[in-house]
């Protein structure tokens, strides 16, 4: 098919164009602007900010853009973040973003390694998260110096919790930053449960703007049609395409290449369209077509040819098939290749029979996995998108094993609620797979507390606690009493945040019964670190100071520094140290029965060996 796919003039926006460049106009002042722009799918979101990014470009501003991907119902963590922070690497080099991001570079190179080698010291904390999204909002109001700035993150609809609160963040943070932030989504998508809640939260939450696309009217669809055709298009062509377009743009650039491809009756349906339109390829496009719609988002060649199963000349034969025909689409200077629009992806995956997409699933987890085990793939959220596509092929062993990988990988960079999603789909799984332990090379046991960690760390304390009351009921302390008393340790540190002050006490009490004083342990050391913060705030003072020397005698036994880090002890009766400040992992006040004099906080650096703990 020939000929222009869309208007080359933006049709029908005038007025949001308008509201989008007066913001830009706030934000060049430097009073940041959010706006959220949301439609119903196909209405001209993505070419309406198209449209203002053009315009950014004769004027020297800088775009960063990235989209959410419909992979794994937001499995995958900071997908349009890390695309905005690729192409600014590409852009400026890896040295000069290092340089602009400060010494905590190593912190925003677990999001993209090409930064250089990553921070892998901490543990889950939710406070490692808010250090991550003070970065990026410094990294952004660096570059807000420079230029004004104009950040796209494309389908929030398909955004994982990360992404979404890392968003909110920057609404809540933008002071006097050159930042304008332009949100889509798609406003008739299944399942909006969660959208709708988290906008108005935007709302609230700093200087945001709605902006809701509606459909053309006849006259409109009529100059659309002018600006593709290049001429005056027939009336009855016009009544015709509006009649079963109801003014959606893109339905109405489909129709208008039926049409031009000679067929004398139009569908009724956009999904019937696209479906003729595919059928009308040659199978070997087809096959193409499959394999990018089944990968949910932009494929990079090698990976197209690996799942493909053509030859090169076949290969390239179908790609420029398709590729003629607008249905799959590149970008220049751009690896890969990606399907027109997100309807096209729902209507090919959605043909495709329950066999055909089984073995397009597996052989995307193979080659993902093989290309990126050989450094030959660069792509974020690889270990989730390799076990989301397990998943869907039914391959429930792989689908284990790779769900906990990609929890370690979601955990390592804070995206903790991402985490929390892949270790209980882990626990679903558990049961059904003969050889979990040996696929995972953990137990059970270990993956309630890793997840009952991250769910913690994204602040979801009753998830944290059922998890661990789980992990608990699995373990015989007459068996294993150093493991239960260090699971009803962080039983006790969970519920510090439900102010149960009675429970804690009493968990934590249990996890210094069960583990014994001899011989000397870094486990010991560490619940009885607890139980005296549990004491202190049950104003027993001397049992808390008691807990406590007996902690710092252990971990001076053991060879453990104090002051270096791990945890924080509380004592009471010293004077404080000169020129210390109280540590900010306190979460109190000073508790009833307090002393006069000003308690120190000693530091107890304990390795805590094979169990993850803040």
């Amino acid at each position: 098919m020939g000929g222009r796919v869309q208007s080359p003039t933006l049709v029908g926006r005038i007025e949001e164009l308008e509201l989008l460049e007066a913001a830009r106009g706030r934000a060049a002042d430097g009073e940041p602007a959010v706006v959220l722009v949301g439609g119903e799918a196909g209405v001209g979101k993505t070419r309406l900010v198209a449209e203002l990014v053009a315009r950014c470009a004769t004027t020297g501003t800088r775009v960063l853009a990235g989209g959410c991907v419909p992979v794994g119902d937001g499995a995958l963590p900071y997908a349009p973040i890390v695309e905005v922070l690729r192409g600014l690497v590409t852009d400026l080099g890896a040295d000069a973003v290092r340089e602009l991001v400060g010494p905590s570079w190593p912190e925003l190179a677990r999001l993209l390694p090409a930064l250089g080698e990553p921070d892998h010291s901490g543990l889950s904390d939710p406070a490692a998260q808010a250090r991550l999204f003070e970065l990026l909002l410094g990294l952004l109001g660096r570059l807000s110096e420079q230029t004004l700035l104009v950040l796209v993150v494309e389908d929030l609809h398909w955004a994982d919790r990360s992404t979404r609160d890392l968003l909110a963040f920057l609404v809540r943070n933008l002071r006097r930053e050159r930042i304008l932030v332009v949100v889509t989504y798609r406003n008739d998508e299944a399942g909006q449960q969660r959208l709708w809640p988290y906008l108005a939260e935007l709302d609230r939450g700093g200087p945001v703007q709605r902006l809701e696309l509606p459909r053309l009217d006849q006259a409109q669809t009529g100059a659309q049609l002018v600006g593709i055709l290049g001429a005056a298009p027939a009336a009855e062509l016009v009544d015709s395409v509006f009649a079963r377009s109801q003014g959606n743009p893109f339905f109405t650039e489909e129709l208008l290449a039926v049409v031009r491809a000679g067929s004398g009756e139009l569908p009724a349906t956009l999904r019937d369209l696209l479906r003729g339109r595919i059928q009308a390829l040659p199978e070997r496009a087809r096959q193409a077509l499959e394999v990018v719609a089944v990968a949910g988002r932009r494929v990079p060649h090698r990976l197209l040819a690996a799942v493909a199963g053509l030859d090169d000349r076949q290969l390239d034969g179908a790609l420029r098939a398709a590729v003629a025909s607008q249905l799959l689409m590149t970008t220049p200077g751009a690896d890969g290749y990606d399907v027109r629009h997100a309807l096209l992806r729902e209507v090919i995956d959605g043909d495709l029979l329950p066999g055909e997409r089984t073995r397009l699933q597996t052989a995307l987890a193979h080659t993902i996995a093989d290309l990126l085990g050989s450094g030959e793939l660069d792509w974020s959220g690889s270990a989730a998108e390799v076990a989301v596509h397990w998943d869907r092929a039914g391959d429930l062993p792989k689908a284990l094993a790779w769900s906990v990988r990609a929890g370690v990988e979601a955990d390592g960079i804070y995206a903790y609620a991402e985490a929390l999603h892949h270790y209980g789909r882990a626990l679903e799984l558990w049961d059904r797979v003969a050889d979990a332990e040996a696929r995972t090379g953990m137990d059970r046991v270990e993956v309630l507390q890793r997840a009952a960690l991250v769910a913690d760390a994204s602040r979801d304390v009753s998830a944290a606690l059922a998890l661990i009351d789980l992990a608990l009921g699995e373990v015989d302390p007459g068996v294993d009493p150093v493991r239960a008393g260090l699971l009803h340790e962080r039983r006790g540190v969970y519920l510090l945040a439900t102010q149960d002050l009675q429970s804690r006490f009493e968990a934590l009490a249990e996890a210094v019964r069960f583990i014994p004083a001899d011989p000397s342990s870094k486990e010991r050391a560490r619940v009885l670190a607890s139980f005296a913060e549990a004491l202190v705030l049950a104003s027993r003072i001397e049992q808390a100071r008691a807990a406590s020397e007996e902690a710092v005698a252990i971990a001076r036994q053991l060879g453990a520094e104090l002051g270096s880090g791990g945890r924080w002890l509380r004592w009471a009766g010293r004077r404080w140290a000169p020129g210390r400040s109280k540590p900010r992992s306190c979460r109190c006040g000073r508790p009833a029965g307090w002393p006069n004099s000003t308690p120190t906080w000693t530091r107890l650096d304990v390795p805590m060996g094979g169990l993850v703990t803040p």
